[in-house]
């Protein structure tokens, strides 16, 4: 089994340095797509910290996209930093949440560390609400938002011309359906604004470490992470975070063990 996985993932690399920017976003400016190409090249060609070199230069020239973080994930990977590559994995899924090489990049990585509560703990309430609302973006929910309001609108409107009795009966009929439409695309942009305003979420990078009772090294050890997990970040305080795991643990962690999504 575990062999067929490796396969996979050994497929799945080799094919993600030829992604391009997904076409809804922006044309990158010659220089970028150049270095773009360069990565890939060097990527293809086994410089996997060449690679990471340019990919991570494209980022800081603002072309922050699904596509270069995929491949700087990978690049990552190659060299054996399971933890920063998961993070760089991350970073490309919120860019893409419905991308399904990422996810199985993910998946496949997650595989491979030490713990897994985040993503395998027990299906809840929220576990399924996070996964619906991960279907679509924000933006494409108030695209649709915006579509369903002009839709209302103009029902409004025929309503207020019409003269006809049953005309304006199936516009009444018409703007109660558009109504739930409406709220849920309504509601759907206001949960994903709170959600990405107060849940912060972040990546072990060290190869481990303790989780205690207080923002202290003197505090008691409770438990340990290692490097790949994804916690979620809860408050911040001098050179620590309290982190909590999917599963209910939480605890303080040095700041610098963590890299932020």
């Amino acid at each position: 089994m575990k062999s067929g996985l490796a396969a996979g993932l050994a497929i799945l690399l080799a094919a993600c340095a030829c992604l391009t920017p997904p076409p809804a976003l922006a044309a990158p400016s010659a220089e970028a797509s150049s270095l773009f190409r360069s990565a890939n090249d060097a990527y293809a060609g086994g410089s996997y910290e060449e690679a990471e070199v340019i990919y991570r230069q494209l980022v800081s020239q603002g072309v922050d996209t699904a596509a270069v973080r995929y491949n700087l994930g990978a690049a990552i990977y190659r060299q054996g930093r399971i933890g920063p590559a998961i993070l760089e994995m991350e970073k490309a899924a919120r860019h893409s949440p419905q991308d399904q090489d990422i996810q199985a990049s993910l998946e496949f990585m997650r595989e491979q560390t030490l713990d897994r509560t985040s993503e395998s703990s027990a299906r809840t309430t929220t576990f399924f609400v996070e996964r619906l609302l991960a279907l679509t973006t924000p933006g494409q929910d108030a695209a649709g938002f915006i579509v369903v309001w002009l839709l209302c609108g103009l029902v409004v409107a025929l309503y207020l011309i019409s003269s006809s009795h049953r005309v304006r009966r199936a516009l009444i009929w018409a703007l109660a359906g558009l109504s739930l439409p409406l709220g849920l695309l309504g509601g759907s942009v206001a949960m994903k604004t709170w959600l990405e305003a107060s849940r912060r979420q972040a990546v072990v990078l060290a190869e481990k470490a303790e989780v205690r009772s207080g923002p202290d090294a003197e505090n008691t050890a409770l438990f340990t992470v290692h490097e790949g997990l994804k916690v979620r970040l809860r408050e911040s305080q001098g050179s620590w975070a309290r982190i909590s795991l999917e599963n209910g643990l939480s605890g303080w962690v040095e700041s610098d063990t963590l890299g932020a999504i």
